[in-house]
Parts: C-alpha cells; sequence; structure tokens
C-alpha cells in the first residue's frame, strides 16, 4: 500500500468526520438509544421490574454489534457504485489513505462513539430516581458481555479475550469487504449469504468433526486435554487474523481497481 501521505490522510479523515452525522449520525444515534424503549415500557407499565446490570450490559454489547454490522454501508455506501460513487474517487487522496480512513471509522471511530453514548445513556437513566435501572453495571459485567472478560479461574482465560476481539475484527472485516462487493441491501445480502455459507459447511463439517477422536490426537502428539485446547484455540485466533487481513487486504485492491 504504497502512495500514503499523512497531510492527506488528515484531510480525508477530517472530511469523513465532517460527514459522519449526515450519513450515518442519526441512524447510530437511534441505535443507542435503543435501550430506552425497554426502560420507557416498564416505567410505563409501573411493574417495577428492575432492569438487571447484566441485560443492560448485553444491551450495549448488541448495539456496537449493530453499529459496527451498519457502518461500511452506511458511511461509504457509494464507494463501489458507478457515477454515485464520484464524490469518493474524486477525493484529493489515494486509494491508499481513503482505504485507511474507511477502516478508522468503520472499525473504531463508530463502534467506540455508540460504545460511549451507551454508557452516558445508562448513566442518565441510573441517576433518575425512577424506571428500572437501580443499580451501576460493575465494569467487570460490562466487559463479560462484550468479550473482553471471562471466569479468572479458566485456563482459557486470555486466549478466549482475544478470540473475542479476533472475531469481532472478522465480522467488521466482512462487513467492509461485501460494502464494496453488493450495490444494495449490503447487510441484509451478506447476512443471507454468511448464513448460507454457514449453513452449507455445517453440514459438511459437523459430520467430519464428531467423528474426530480429539482426545486420540492429544494423546499423539504427546499433549493433555488442556494445552491441546490451548493450542487449537490459538489455531483459531491465528485464522480469524488471517481471515481479516485477507478480507481488508482483497477490499482495498476491490477499492484501488474500481472504475467509476
Amino acid at each position: 500500500m504504497k502512495n500514503f501521505n499523512w497531510n492527506r490522510f488528515c484531510k480525508v479523515v477530517t472530511d469523513d468526520a465532517r460527514n459522519l452525522w449526515p450519513r450515518f449520525g442519526l441512524s447510530m444515534l437511534i441505535i443507542t438509544l435503543l435501550p430506552i424503549a425497554w426502560w420507557l415500557l416498564n416505567l410505563v407499565m409501573n411493574t417495577n421490574m428492575e432492569i438487571q446490570p447484566e441485560i443492560r450490559a448485553a444491551f450495549i454489547a448488541f448495539n456496537v454489534f449493530v453499529v459496527t454490522v451498519f457502518a461500511p454501508s452506511r458511511m461509504y455506501k457509494t464507494c463501489n457504485m458507478p457515477k454515485k460513487g464520484i464524490h469518493f474517487a474524486m477525493l484529493p487522496a489515494s486509494k491508499c489513505e481513503k482505504f485507511w480512513s474507511m477502516v478508522l471509522f468503520t472499525l473504531l471511530v463508530c463502534p467506540l462513539l455508540c460504545f460511549a453514548g451507551s454508557i452516558v445513556l445508562d448513566v442518565f437513566l441510573k441517576i433518575l430516581p425512577f424506571g428500572g435501572y437501580t443499580e451501576w453495571i460493575p465494569m467487570r459485567t460490562l466487559l463479560a458481555e462484550s468479550g473482553m472478560l471471562t471466569d479468572e479461574l479458566s485456563p482459557y482465560g486470555t486466549m478466549m479475550i482475544l478470540n473475542s476481539l479476533a472475531s469481532s475484527l472478522v465480522l467488521s472485516a466482512l462487513f467492509f469487504f461485501t460494502n464494496t462487493i453488493f450495490l444494495k441491501h449490503k447487510v441484509l445480502k451478506t447476512f443471507l449469504w454468511g448464513l448460507l455459507i454457514i449453513f452449507v459447511g455445517s453440514l459438511i463439517i459437523t459430520p467430519i468433526v464428531m467423528h474426530i477422536d480429539w482426545q486420540g490426537i492429544a494423546l499423539w502428539i504427546d499433549l493433555n486435554m488442556d494445552d491441546f485446547t490451548k493450542r487449537m484455540m490459538v489455531a483459531g485466533l491465528v485464522l480469524d487474523l488471517l481471515i481479516a487481513i485477507g478480507l481488508y487486504v482483497w477490499s482495498y485492491f476491490r477499492l484501488k481497481k474500481m472504475r467509476y
């Protein structure tokens, strides 16, 4: 990825930041405010039911997931569209600089804004003297629901966290890539194709996995099951990273060769 100039890159980032609200701001705000619906329903129905911190943390994690899924198609919807993508094509920056700005906003900026907004909303609703938010969300619970924390007694804790982060990276990379493939209904088509691939893959892989003697393999390579499991988790982590990198690189070359 050549032709990277920091000053031009900063200008592209500034342009994307300026267009964040027109492109995705309102949708991101609505997604972030979704928990209010449940809070209001609980208040209007006068059930006096406490909304548990674990449920609220799960809401926040779900919100971030949704924003991550929609960010590429909302922020850069026209990047692969003939004629409509002329604004993207005419930006005074190289394809490399545009690509890294896209990665920055879809992988970090949009999800982090949603996360921060969700936390602020949760704190505000907790401060109110009415409603179902009667307890603070412990940081441990919030991290656990986000896949960033596991049982400290688990021998696989660190690897589970790393695998969770890698899976999130693959998710972002996948929707980033399909945004350069599909012209319309990008998120829906990605989900449908993903479900089809998972279904067909499970028909092929599940019988194979079920008939493999994993304990026998572990003994054959002179490892106990704990060490063998750790090795498999490392292999899964490496595979996820390779898939994510592959999708991003493929996306870059698709953008580089795009004709408008």
